[in-house]
């Protein structure tokens, strides 16, 4: 799982909190079905829309953008969210890992929710 990152003398605006995952649809579901709503805000990549279509890309065009696309789960982020809500969206993505034996993704997913650097 990789996590939003903050380089140093930057901030981030969150406007939308994204995690990129191997198992995307699958985590989706798994917190869906634990009341976290989470969406897919870019399931097509944008060179691949018909608004661009007069720019000739195809499939295969911009192949890292085509991967993460198929990656990309952005989280609640609001600014009214409560530190319960907040542990209901980590609790929710360390279970999954975790019911999963991903151990690697569990580590990060615990490092994250901890404030440590991923």
């Amino acid at each position: 799982m990789v996590t939003p990152v903050e380089v140093a003398g930057f901030k981030h605006v969150y406007h939308l909190y994204v995690i990129q995952t191997a198992y995307r649809d699958e985590l989706q579901a798994y917190l869906l079905e634990r009341g976290v709503q989470c969406l897919i805000h870019y399931p097509i990549p944008a060179h691949l829309q018909q608004a661009y279509q007069s720019l000739g890309y195809k499939p295969g065009s911009l192949p890292t953008t085509e991967h993460i696309v198929n990656r990309i789960l952005s989280l609640p982020m609001f600014p009214e969210m409560t530190d319960d809500q907040v542990e209901q969206v980590i609790d929710g993505i360390k279970s999954f890992y975790k019911e999963r034996s991903l151990s690697s993704d569990v580590a990060l997913a615990t490092a994250c929710a901890e404030g440590q650097p991923a």
